[in-house]
């Protein structure tokens, strides 16, 4: 069989140094390829050794075609490379046959690592296609990883690229703080939750910063906000109603033993008449319990009837109906003017315990001739500058049990019916939200009015 050495200048010589020059190309590809996906040794190592080998089995063929054979003579006396020469050209044919089989099983395996380990041209490009913003970066602020939807939050807040997470996560920090977590709402309408945490990849810190899009969910939680607060409402004024419907039937009851007390007020006045005419045809006893009976019914009536115009006791049936308990402190005015801001004011903070904070109590403290300090002047003169607690004054103050606001009340509805009240009758209103909702009322009290002579007390 034909000796390597003396087929290297034939055509058959040539297509074998062109075989091993594409062998080695290409093993150098794969070596490059394992570099970048950082493999393990394993896998590395024996594709570095591959293409060793391949590289100087093409040296050695270019070294027998150039420089061993030089007009029949060697030039070199190194006996493994005269012993390539020798070998049969089928033996040099196999080992690249063989070369070429591992290296189809080396690109077979990188194809199948890039499948399981994407690129990170194509990390980047999936993580473009989120549907939320996305920032990984150093705990220094240098930014890493982002994808487009992140670049545009952060021109939308910051004016500027995304460049340092820092930056971003300032201007995040001035919306809305839900439990660490921020809201923002950017100009275009979008409603955006950010949130941020700390992560370690390949050991390393990383801080990740994520905005989702809950325009959609922001829309349907201000909705159900609005419907609560109606609900809220029709609640209110349904536990109202029961209250009313009960004094209305009672109403009704006593309207209707008004009728047949008219009715037998006539039949008396008949007797009385016909006593008057005929006396002895009258029984007189049976007479006088008549009168009697009827007197009693009278004089509860106008009992009832003076109960009823109190209007701070029917303040407090309302409440109770509504399910909002009135425990209060103090004296209870016995001016009528009085009794009707009174009544009014507990009649709307009960309404609002129950409507917007959710409570079940309230508190009304009720001091006559408060003594001034400076935390009164601050509370009483935050209306009218320069005015503190008269001498002869009746503070009222009224808090609940609920939850806070979380904004300024506006005064609307009730409580704007309640200012005018009090300052038609020369007093003052103050709303406080700093601690809770605090309601303070200063009314003057005329020195000829009559007071109560009853010990302070607590009732409920």
């Amino acid at each position: 069989m034909t000796p390597v050495k003396d087929l290297l200048y034939l055509p058959g010589g040539v297509l074998l140094r062109t075989g091993q020059l594409l062998l080695i190309i290409s093993q150098l590809a794969l070596v490059i390829f394992f570099f970048r996906q950082k493999r393990k040794a394993a896998t590395l190592i024996p594709a570095v050794l591959h293409y060793l080998t391949g590289f100087l089995l093409f040296a050695f063929l270019l070294n027998l075609t150039a420089d061993v054979f030089l007009d029949g003579r060697p030039r070199t006396d190194w006996p493994w490379i005269l012993a390539i020469g020798s070998l049969p050209w089928l033996v040099i044919l196999c080992a690249e046959l063989i070369s070429a089989f591992l290296l189809f099983f080396g690109f077979r395996d990188l194809l199948r690592y890039r499948k399981r380990q994407p690129l990170p041209e194509a990390v980047k490009e999936t993580v473009d296609l989120l549907p939320v913003g996305v920032c990984f970066g150093d705990p220094s602020g240098e930014v890493q990883l982002s994808n487009l939807r992140m670049n545009d939050a952060c021109r939308q807040l910051t004016g500027q690229d995304l460049s340092d997470a820092d930056l971003l996560w300032n201007a995040v920090s001035a919306g809305e703080n839900q439990n660490g977590r921020f809201i923002i709402r950017t100009e275009r309408g979008q409603t955006l939750l950010f949130s941020r945490k700390d992560v370690r990849v390949d050991q390393e810190p990383k801080v990740q910063i994520t905005a989702s899009d809950i325009t959609e969910l922001a829309r349907v939680r201000e909705s159900l906000s609005s419907q609560n607060e109606k609900l809220k409402d029709i609640q209110y004024r349904l536990k109202a109603y029961q209250v009313r419907a009960a004094d209305m039937l009672v109403a009704q009851e006593k309207l209707s033993a008004r009728i047949e007390v008219h009715d037998s007020l006539g039949s008396l006045l008949l007797h009385c008449r016909y006593y008057l005419e005929n006396p002895g045809a009258v029984k007189e006893d049976d007479l006088l319990e008549m009168i009697q009976r009827t007197n009693r019914y009278l004089l509860q009536e106008a009992e009832e009837q003076a109960g009823r115009r109190d209007p701070f006791r029917k303040a407090l049936r309302i409440a109770e109906g509504i399910g909002v308990q009135v425990k209060t402190e103090g004296r209870i005015p016995e001016d009528e003017e009085l009794l009707n801001i009174l009544g009014l004011a507990v009649s709307e903070c009960a309404a609002n315990t129950v409507k917007h904070a959710g409570g079940s109590e309230l508190q009304v403290t009720i001091q006559e001739n408060p003594e001034e300090s400076e935390e009164n002047k601050a509370e009483t003169a935050g209306n009218n500058p320069g005015t503190g607690a008269a001498s002869d004054n009746l503070r009222i103050a009224l808090t609940n049990n609920g939850t806070p606001p979380d904004h300024p009340v506006v005064e609307t509805g009730g409580l704007l019916s309640l200012r005018r009240k009090v300052e038609e009758a020369g007093g003052q209103m103050t709303i406080l939200t700093e601690d809770g909702f605090l309601l303070i009322l200063i009314l003057p009290q005329n020195k000829t009015r009559k007071r109560t002579s009853t010990p302070p007390a607590t009732h409920s």
